[in-house]
């Protein structure tokens, strides 16, 4: 047969790029887009903008035909083929020349505006606010609508099924240019009202096309029917009815009455309202909105005005939220009936509450009755919010005023041991929209939000290219102990140098002659010997190669802490009044929550963590001591009943999303010394789940820590510095002399772990 003729094989030519198409009629470069960067450290993250960067402007290097991709080739390779850490900035830029600049700022650690950065919270949840009346501005989603299909077709059906019940097109009154007769129409509540809700349905579709999607609803007045069906309590064409005939029925009231924001608690105000005020909302800790008799509101804002409070009229043509709103109520509630309810898929924080709503409290007719006339509680609403874990919120409307309110709730529930929430208005005054819509999602996505790139970067052209590998921070994790010198016992010395090698050498007639005994007896013994010496030699080089787990003491310097926040301490059934637990708990404070866990049943543990966390703040950390529970677990023969319920908290905690960091404490079941016995070898077990558990939950798992028998007044003040700040160990024994940290150190075997 012919020889196979040589096949010659070569990489195949580059694909030519496909060049992104325009948005909009605009040059693809002119669109923002996130390119975001992660680490593990805040160093690492000035690193890898470090690299990027020098990939990025390497001319000279030929590999780097990439050094010229596009932004959005960029932002599409860092989304999809990086895994995000914990520590992340996310740039925003258009062109590459800009992203160089940002690129430039982060390595150097500078603060720009298009730089922004955040530290993903574990665990964290995403709340939707949207807006109510007092936030239109004449254009708002213009610019997007123009741009995003998703958007507009949004918007358009939602203004198809308000157009009907309105004198002018919908869309002819939100875009109409500031200052024109159309413009004006906007400010009047029966626009208002339905403008404020198709911006907020279009922006929600829009985000949620980017895989931006809510965990917890909430909106201001108006703003909850947004958010009512979004959760799928109403259909479109339902909330279309109700927000039409809302804002129908508010417009023909008689106008008069006013609404003056006063800085003041609630507390303040509630003994100074009379029949013809009303409590609009309450905003904050101490914002407050007056509704009702223009004198009567003018006269009690005036006083707190002359305490030296704030005060401040909003520009509304009607006393929203009070009594002037009775007339209409009837007519509203025949509208109410007439459509369908649906329970909510989503939590959705009610106004009335200031709580979750309840689903059959949500679907009654009579509630959104009620919604008109009742007091707005957004700042009760915002403490539900953040105690559901919410840590990042988006407002979906024209501007940031809700963000605003809630900052002062924020600042009550300020905590040191946790990042500040994200809260970020998805438009503002006077910036382009798509600039702002995507620095709001960046920003999200630096707190935590996982994003769909691909959905994102959706007609830009993007494609995946090679980047610089991680900033890695390298450092030395070799033993700090040099291996244990073979021990000279069994290692020929200068003194039986001679013996050792006459046996070696099986020379039976000289040593018969050295030690005065009969070749014929060595003759049994020296083999047997001569393999003894060679075994012993070879333990001993083995046991040069081997490493042992030491406890080693630690340098904490710096005067002792103390926790912070609020603790839950978790106790074993019989163990709150044992003196040795009840100064355990004095050290995490006042404000520590006790549960006892006296089965190990999950779902039920998990539903007691849960109404504790609905019932107050987000623990600070939790505290087991469920390692203290004595005996075996008759449900799993042969293990600690310490450890079975220690993994059922562990569990619960995940079902309850309680992501505080879990610290379990044993009594006596490590020896930092030789001289040291262990009393409580059972809850050891413990301490061999928690390294399992340090791997498999990262984000919620504390450390472990051994206490000696009795809990003296300086090993309990080295337990509250360790708790603290436990200095990035999460294996510890307390003692009165040091703490002490597991390390891994090298040696022979035989000492004590």
């Amino acid at each position: 047969t012919a020889p196979t003729p040589p096949a010659v094989l070569d990489q195949p030519p580059a694909e030519a790029p496909v060049p992104a198409p325009p948005a909009g009629g605009g040059p693809a470069a002119a669109r923002p887009l996130p390119v975001a960067l992660s680490a593990v450290t805040r160093d690492a993250l000035a690193e890898q903008a470090d690299r990027l960067l020098a990939r990025l402007t390497d001319g000279a290097d030929p590999a780097a035909a990439h050094s010229t991709a596009p932004v959005a080739d960029l932002a599409l390779s860092l989304g999809t083929t990086r895994s995000a850490f914990e520590h992340r900035a996310v740039l925003v830029a258009a062109d590459r020349s800009e992203l160089l600049d940002a690129l430039t700022a982060l390595a150097g650690d500078r603060a720009v505006p298009n730089v922004l950065r955040g530290r993903a919270v574990p665990g964290g949840r995403t709340a939707f606010l949207f807006p109510g009346q007092g936030s239109q501005r004449p254009g708002a989603g213009r610019g997007l609508y123009d741009r995003h299909p998703v958007f507009a077709e949004a918007l358009d059906a939602v203004a198809a099924r308000l157009d009907p019940e309105l004198d002018r097109p919908l869309r002819e009154v939100m875009f109409a240019p500031e200052g024109t007769p159309e413009a004006a129409l906007l400010d009047t509540t029966g626009y208002t009202q339905p403008a404020l809700f198709a911006l907020g349905v279009a922006l929600y579709r829009l985000v949620e096309s980017w895989g931006v999607r809510p965990d917890l609803l909430a909106g201001h007045s108006v703003g909850e029917i947004a958010a009512a069906h979004v959760a799928g309590v109403f259909t479109l064409e339902d909330a279309c009815t109700v927000v039409a005939a809302r804002a129908r029925l508010m417009q023909a009231l008689p106008a008069g009455g006013a609404m003056i924001a006063v800085r003041a608690s609630e507390e303040e105000v509630a003994a100074r309202l009379g029949d013809r005020i009303s409590l609009a909302a309450v905003n904050g800790p101490d914002a407050v909105v007056l509704s009702g008799d223009e004198d009567a509101v003018t006269a009690l804002a005036e006083e707190f005005a002359a305490l030296g409070r704030k005060t401040r009229r909003l520009r509304v043509s009607h006393a929203f939220h009070s009594l002037h709103m009775d007339a209409m109520l009837e007519d509203f509630e025949r509208v109410t009936r007439s459509v369908s309810y649906t329970a909510p898929t989503l939590p959705l924080v009610s106004n009335l509450t200031g709580e979750t709503a309840a689903p059959e409290r949500v679907c009654d007719p009579g509630y959104w009755v009620e919604h008109v006339r009742g007091a707005v509680r957004f700042g009760d609403g915002v403490r539900t919010l953040a105690a559901r874990g919410a840590t990042r919120y988006l407002e979906l409307g024209p501007d940031g005023v809700l963000c605003s309110l809630a900052q002062d709730t924020f600042d009550a529930l300020a905590d040191d041991n946790r990042p500040a929430p994200a809260a970020v208005p998805a438009l503002r005054t006077g910036r382009d929209e798509e600039r702002s819509l995507i620095g709001a999602v960046a920003r999200l996505h630096a707190a935590g939000q996982p994003l769909d790139w691909a959905a994102l970067l959706d007609g830009t052209g993007a494609r995946r290219v090679d980047l610089p590998t991680y900033a890695f921070r390298r450092r030395r994790f070799w033993p700090d102990e040099a291996p244990a010198a073979a021990d000279t016992a069994t290692g020929p010395g200068d003194g039986d140098a001679a013996f050792w090698a006459a046996v070696q050498g099986e020379d039976f007639d000289a040593l018969a002659g050295d030690l005065g005994v009969d070749g014929e007896s060595l003759s049994r013994v020296l083999p047997a010997l001569r393999d003894w010496r060679r075994r012993r030699g070879d333990q001993a080089t083995v046991d040069g190669w081997r490493q042992r787990i030491a406890w080693r003491p630690l340098n904490r310097s710096g005067a002792p802490g103390a926790p912070a926040g609020a603790w839950l301490a978790v106790l074993p059934a019989g163990h709150a009044d044992d003196p040795w637990t009840a100064e355990v708990l004095r050290l995490l404070g006042p404000a520590t929550v006790r549960l006892e866990a006296d089965r190990a049943h999950r779902a039920d543990l998990a539903l007691r963590l849960r109404r504790l966390q609905e019932d107050g703040h987000p623990f600070t950390g939790v505290v087991s001591l469920l390692a203290l529970a004595e005996g075996y677990d008759p449900q799993a023969p042969g293990t600690p009943r310490g450890a079975t319920l220690t993994t059922t908290l562990l569990q619960a905690l995940g079902h309850a999303r309680v992501d505080a960091p879990l610290w379990c404490l044993t009594r006596g079941a490590v020896a930092v010394s030789h001289g040291e016995s262990v009393p409580a070898p059972l809850q050891a077990a413990v301490h061999g789940l928690g390294r399992v558990a340090a791997l498999e939950y990262p984000h919620r798992w504390g450390g472990t820590v051994d206490l000696p028998e009795t809990l003296d007044a300086r090993s309990a003040e080295r337990l509250a510095d360790v708790l603290a700040d436990p200095g990035g160990e999460d294996q510890l024994a307390v003692r009165p002399a040091a703490v002490f940290g597991r390390r891994l150190a090298a040696g022979r075997p035989g000492a004590p772990p």
